[in-house]
């Protein structure tokens, strides 16, 4: 890997900084000027001068900036003050709305760029005026009996700009009221829709494609190669001089999944309720022909029982290998009859645009049931079954996403800046940028964190802990949860790393802690962490996954507690099958994947600790292995240097301090 040569940092009167570099640092000096407590931090310039750089040279740069060096300024300054068309792509919804309210005035302001800003999400998070129509008229109209989401939903619809869904208040991300209320690709009837004129995903993407600064999600921004690929001339977003992919240590997985494929039990559900909705038009008119499609529509329906049956007995399988797949063919061949015939019966209706789509989504779930039960696997694929409470899912995923990327995203004319907090294992960049299919001599840089960790941080390891899966363990951790939350008195996330141990532990404490406990899934994360600021001190329970992206400066968050080191699971067929992979190239998956996905998920848990010069707190890994196994030192190594202790006593008087101080 090229390490760019030491950017020039002159201040923003000029001095020798080449010319490229003088316009972010007059934006830099206009906020020093208008923000009292503004101060471009040492790594914060350092990194707006690689980014000058890499627009200069059109080349690509790849920038781990640890937490605290103001990472988002220090790209868009550069960027806006030479005026480059932008695409920044995010991982989550709350980077994507602290860019569009908050960073990016601040750096249009200091720039003084003319520039308009569009936020493009995906189709899924806009409410739909057809299908919260046909909801309604489902739940029997706007009488009193209709649900109470049905309800947060059509107050969006009457009032909302944006009709995002994270305006509709008080409903869980999970809650069965979405597929109802918003569209998928399958059920999108586009131009032809009587609510095309008001369609809030529509008016989203006219908006983008005019924009100069263009604000997405990783799917989003995938979506747009996918679109050009499939469709000539058509787009999502408009052509952009630089790409930034901001939070990029998540963009492998999200391009994991959206190049692969899955048919769950779900989606077919869908589908025969709308085609059930088309039927229901035409019961008068062609009743005769109604009867039979309705027949078939029930076939179809105990075929693919019967399919997503065999496949959940297949479940407990790491893949599906060759022998699984023959197992499944009975099942699948009648499923595809029962396609066909229904498909065949449709055609004899007139076809309006309803029926078109619903006949054309027959055909792509019989092509995508062929591709991922097809026994080739010449295509890079590793496939399995998900079985969950309301679903089956058979699922496809690529091993390696290299050479998708390379051929998508890679491809682009545009200078692309890949930057998150954690990316690289020490200086090495080579796993991240190798996984991802970028060239071996990208420009990378490593941008050190800009706060005290020694005396911001303390590191509990407790050693006297039950290993994982020894007795007693689970009692023992909820134990050391309470004691911890009673030292620091709330503002404690206890995450787990698994749903099962995060109920347990839930169940276990919740009328235990003299402090309100709220667990993941009670509603929407935004409503959570709401909630959770408001009713401090709390505890939040809460899987591993649930921290990326959460900003809780200040006391709010002063405890971070993990149950266990947060290795990938084993068992996960992708892990296992890029492990397999690995090995046969004769190197150690557990030092090549596993140890180095467990250090980055690790760093983030202090990256969401330590968020100011202010903060101060305690990050608690609940596992013994840190100290008693050899690759433990290799993690604390990885990790920022904060004091480290394996008593409860130094842990005690630390949150003793901090209330003392406040």
């Amino acid at each position: 890997m090229n390490q760019p040569s030491s950017p020039t940092t002159t201040p923003s009167n000029g001095g020798n900084a080449p010319v490229h570099h003088l316009a972010w640092q007059t934006a830099v000096g206009a906020l020093a000027a208008d923000l009292a407590h503004f101060e471009a931090r040492p790594g914060q310039r350092v990194m707006m001068a690689a980014v000058a750089d890499a627009v200069h040279t059109g080349e690509d740069v790849v920038i781990e900036a640890g937490t605290g060096t103001g990472k988002t300024l220090a790209y868009l300054l550069p960027l806006l003050a030479a005026n480059q068309r932008t695409i920044i792509s995010t991982a989550t919804r709350q980077l994507q709305g602290q860019l569009t309210f908050h960073d990016l005035p601040t750096a249009i302001a200091a720039t003084g760029a003319q520039v308009t800003v569009a936020v493009l999400k995906g189709r899924g998070n806009y409410v739909c005026h057809e299908r919260t129509e046909l909801a309604l008229r489902r739940h029997g109209g706007m009488g009193m009996a209709l649900p109470a989401a049905l309800r947060a939903v059509t107050r969006v619809l009457r009032l909302s700009d944006t009709g995002d869904v994270a305006e509709v208040e008080g409903v869980d991300d999970q809650h069965p009221i979405w597929p109802e209320v918003t569209s998928t690709a399958d059920n999108c009837l586009g131009s032809d829709c009587p609510s095309w004129k008001q369609c809030f995903v529509a008016q989203a993407r006219r908006r983008a494609l005019k924009a100069d600064v263009v604000v997405v999600n990783h799917h989003v921004l995938l979506a747009d190669f996918a679109v050009r690929e499939r469709f000539d001339g058509a787009a999502l977003l408009p052509a952009a001089e630089a790409l930034v992919i901001d939070e990029a240590h998540a963009l492998e997985d999200v391009a994991s999944n959206f190049f692969g494929q899955s048919v769950s039990s779900n989606r077919v559900d869908r589908l025969r309720r709308d085609v059930g909705e088309v039927l229901v038009n035409l019961d008068a008119d062609e009743p005769r022909s109604a009867d039979d499609a309705h027949k078939r529509l029930r076939g179809l329906g105990v075929a693919a029982a019967a399919l997503f049956s065999a496949a959940r007995d297949e479940a407990g399988q790491r893949r599906l290998d060759d022998e699984a797949l023959i197992r499944l063919h009975a099942s699948h061949s009648k499923l595809h009859r029962a396609c066909d015939g229904l498909w065949t019966v449709l055609g004899t209706f007139a076809q309006d645009v309803a029926m078109a789509r619903v006949r054309d989504n027959l055909e792509t779930l019989q092509t995508d049931l062929a591709t991922l039960l097809s026994p080739e696997e010449a295509d890079g694929m590793v496939r399995w079954v998900e079985a969950r409470s309301r679903s089956t899912a058979i699922v496809a995923r690529p091993v390696v996403v290299g050479p998708v990327m390379q051929r998508t995203l890679l491809a682009e004319p545009a200078v692309r800046i890949f930057t998150s907090a954690t990316l690289a294992m020490g200086d090495n960049f080579k796993p991240f940028c190798s996984r991802l299919g970028l060239a071996e001599d990208v420009t990378t840089l490593r941008v050190p964190g800009a706060f005290d960790y020694p005396n911001q941080a303390l590191l509990y390891l407790p050693k006297h802990l039950p290993a994982p899966f020894q007795r007693g363990r689970e009692a023992a951790v909820a134990a050391e949860i309470a004691r911890l939350v009673d030292a620091s008195a709330g503002g404690a996330f206890a995450l787990f790393s698994s749903y099962r141990g995060m109920r347990d532990a839930y169940a276990r404490l919740r009328k235990v802690l003299t402090v309100p406990c709220l667990m993941q899934g009670e509603e929407s994360r935004d409503a959570l962490l709401a909630r959770f600021s408001e009713q401090q001190p709390a505890v939040l329970f809460a899987t591993m996954g649930f921290w990326q992206g959460v900003d809780l400066p200040g006391d709010d968050l002063r405890l971070v507690m993990l149950d266990k080191i947060p290795f990938p699971p084993p068992d996960d067929p992708l892990f296992a099958a890029r492990s397999e992979r690995v090995e046969a190239e004769g190197n150690s998956s557990f030092g090549k994947l596993s140890l180095p996905a467990a250090a980055l998920s690790l760093r983030q848990g202090f990256g969401r600790l330590i968020r100011s010069q202010q903060d101060t707190g305690v990050v608690a890994i609940l596992d013994p292995r840190m100290v008693t196994k050899g690759y433990g030192r290799a993690l604390i190594r990885a990790l920022p240097d904060a004091t480290c202790t394996h008593d409860y006593d130094d842990v005690s008087g630390f949150f003793e301090a901090f209330h003392e101080s406040r």
